[in-house]
């Protein structure tokens, strides 16, 4: 008998299940099922790991936030220029109606930190000139005045303009009262007393000795510019004082409520 013959649209690889052909195909169609991973450079930084990073920033934020408000509040040191010790600032930290007043006493301060180094030059030709050491030696010793006024007298009656408390008021009246007395002293220029006032220059002139009476002339001059300005400052300080109904009990219930110690701060609530 023949063989059938063959259909032509049948594949026998295909209908067969146990071809070699048919099993690899199968095993590729089942690989091209899968998922194929995605790559990515990015890295995940774990969740504890980002709440530590946003709590420092946040941590960093109100650290800087609180020295900008320290800085508002107490400003940074820019007094003296040469080397800052403190802060000073007329025109930001005094009211406008109390400036003018403030500027003219450190003005006036200034002023007596030259007529000091003129005092102490024209008693240095006093003692040249044959007058004795007394004079030059006090006129050394003076030269502490001139921390000690800014301490004393200035910087009270800066905060008392800044603040207006009674307690810096009082300090200002007695120790600004006792600057003047002494500016009166040295303007007078008694001899042997380092001030090379009226009485050494007058002196210096009958005697000859013209560079020490021209010196003489302006420290005469600057004590007694600086001596009348400050009276000046000295009476509208009293008056503001007093229209402001300011007491030594007021002095004594701010000390009592603050402690004397933060009267030496700078802190805006004292």
């Amino acid at each position: 008998m023949s063989r059938p013959a063959e259909n032509p649209f049948v594949d026998d690889e295909a209908e067969n299940p146990f071809s070699e052909t048919h099993a690899l195909n199968r095993q590729y169609d089942d690989d091209d099922n899968l998922e194929t991973p995605t790559q990515t450079n990015s890295f995940t930084y774990p969740s504890t790991t980002v709440d530590q990073r946003e709590e420092d920033l946040a941590r960093r934020e109100v650290d800087i936030e609180l020295r900008e408000n320290r800085m508002k509040q107490f400003g940074r040191n820019n007094w003296p220029p040469f080397y800052p010790l403190i802060y000073l600032d007329i025109r930001e930290e005094i009211p406008p109606e109390h400036r003018s007043m403030a500027l003219m006493a450190y003005r006036l301060w200034m002023l007596l930190v030259g007529v000091f180094a003129i005092n102490w030059v024209g008693c240095l030709l006093l003692l040249i000139q044959g007058d004795g050491f007394e004079s030059l030696a006090a006129a050394s010793g003076y030269l502490l005045i001139i921390p000690l006024s800014f301490l004393l007298w200035f910087r009270p009656l800066y905060n008392a303009l800044m603040k207006g408390h009674a307690f810096y008021y009082l300090v200002y009246l007695f120790f600004g009262g006792c600057h003047i007395a002494f500016s009166i002293y040295v303007f007078i220029g008694i001899p042997s007393t380092g001030g090379d006032g009226l009485i050494n220059t007058i002196r210096a002139f009958t005697s000859g000795k013209i560079a020490s009476g021209v010196l003489g002339i302006i420290s005469t001059v600057g004590w007694a510019i600086q001596g009348l300005g400050l009276a000046w400052v000295y009476l509208q300080v009293y008056r503001l004082y007093k229209r402001k109904g300011l007491t030594i009990d007021a002095a004594k219930s701010e000390v009592t409520a603050h402690g004397f110690r933060a009267y030496f701060s700078r802190s805006s609530s004292i």
